[in-house]
C-alpha cells in the first residue's frame, strides 16, 4: 500500500511539474524583436536554358513576434547569368514566416517559407524582354551568436521560378528553373 501511495505521489508531482512547465511555455508573452541582415552567397541555376552559377546577395528585415516565430521581408539580387546570346538578370522581393528552434543559448536552427515576387530581364538570342512573376520558396539554416545582438547566419534557400514569355511571331513560351542559394551573412537585432 505504501508503494502505491508513493507511486501516486510521484505521478502527481510529475503531472504538476509538466503542467507548470507547459503553462509557462503556453502563456509566454508576445514579444517584438526587430532585426536586419544581409547575406552573400553562391547561386546555382538548373534548367534547360541556363545551367549557370553566380554570386547573389540578400538584404532582409524582420521581427520575432514570438520566441520561435518571426516574419521577414527581403530583397534578393540573383545577379546576371548566362552568356551574351542567352542571359538572364533576376531580382525580387520576398515575404516569409520563419520558425526558429534554439539548440543552445548561442546556436539555433531555422526553417522559412514564403513568397518571392521577382522581375527578370532576359535575352534569348533574338528574343529580349522582361517578365514579372511570383513563386513560392523555402529555406533552412543555422544562426550562431557572435555578440549579444549580432549573429552569423548560414542559409540555404530554394526558389522555383516559372515564367511565361511572348516571342512575338514565334508564339509564347515557358521558362522554369530551380534556383538554389547557399549563403552566409549577419543578423543585427535591436
Amino acid at each position: 500500500m505504501a508503494t502505491l501511495n508513493t507511486s501516486k505521489s510521484l505521478l502527481c508531482a510529475l503531472t504538476l511539474a509538466c503542467a507548470a512547465s507547459g503553462s509557462a511555455m503556453a502563456y509566454e508573452p508576445m514579444s517584438f524583436s526587430p532585426y536586419i541582415g544581409a547575406n552573400y552567397g553562391y547561386l546555382d541555376i538548373n534548367d534547360s536554358d541556363f545551367d549557370d552559377e553566380s554570386d547573389a546577395y540578400q538584404f532582409r528585415a524582420g521581427a520575432k513576434i514570438f520566441p520561435f516565430l518571426a516574419v521577414e521581408a527581403g530583397y534578393n539580387d540573383f545577379g546576371d547569368f548566362g552568356a551574351e546570346t542567352s542571359s538572364l538578370d533576376v531580382d525580387g522581393y520576398s515575404l516569409a514566416l520563419v520558425g526558429r528552434l534554439p539548440v543552445t543559448e548561442t546556436f539555433g536552427l531555422y526553417a522559412k517559407a514564403g513568397q518571392l515576387w521577382w522581375d527578370a530581364e532576359y535575352n534569348l538570342g533574338e528574343l529580349q524582354g522582361d517578365s514579372s512573376e511570383d513563386d513560392f520558396f523555402f529555406g533552412v539554416g543555422a544562426e550562431m551568436e557572435l555578440m549579444e545582438n549580432l549573429d552569423v547566419v548560414f542559409a540555404y534557400d530554394r526558389y522555383k521560378v516559372e515564367a511565361t514569355y511572348s516571342a512575338g511571331l514565334l508564339g509564347d513560351g515557358n521558362y522554369e528553373a530551380d534556383v538554389n542559394l547557399a549563403s552566409i551573412g549577419l543578423n543585427l537585432s535591436f
